[in-house]
């Protein structure tokens, strides 16, 4: 089997935590960006419901989406997965 390209695991790994957090009633957008220098890449889920779960609720929640319907060798490949506001999202992005 091909290895995923980054672009290819982005868009993957995007469209699958968007569905399966829809699917559960999470309103969430989704950011995937690569990590550099290397074929990882962080993912922000960024939520104003970010604190109707508690932080391992929505741990648990997007290691089951991942582990169910991303595959190993794409799951390998996420270095992290930030839970966020809005607002903090704006933070960092201020910081960077």
């Amino acid at each position: 089997m091909a290895q995923m390209t980054n672009g290819d695991l982005q868009r993957r790994v995007e469209q699958v935590l968007r569905d399966g957090l829809s699917e559960l009633d999470i309103d969430a957008q989704v950011d995937v960006e690569p990590v550099a220098q290397s074929r990882l890449v962080r993912v922000f889920v960024v939520s104003d419901q970010r604190d109707s779960l508690s932080p391992t609720e929505w741990d648990r929640t997007l290691a089951r989406l991942v582990r169910d319907r991303i595959g190993p060798e794409a799951e390998s490949r996420i270095g992290m997965i930030y839970t966020v506001t809005p607002g903090e999202m704006e933070k960092f992005r201020a910081e960077e």
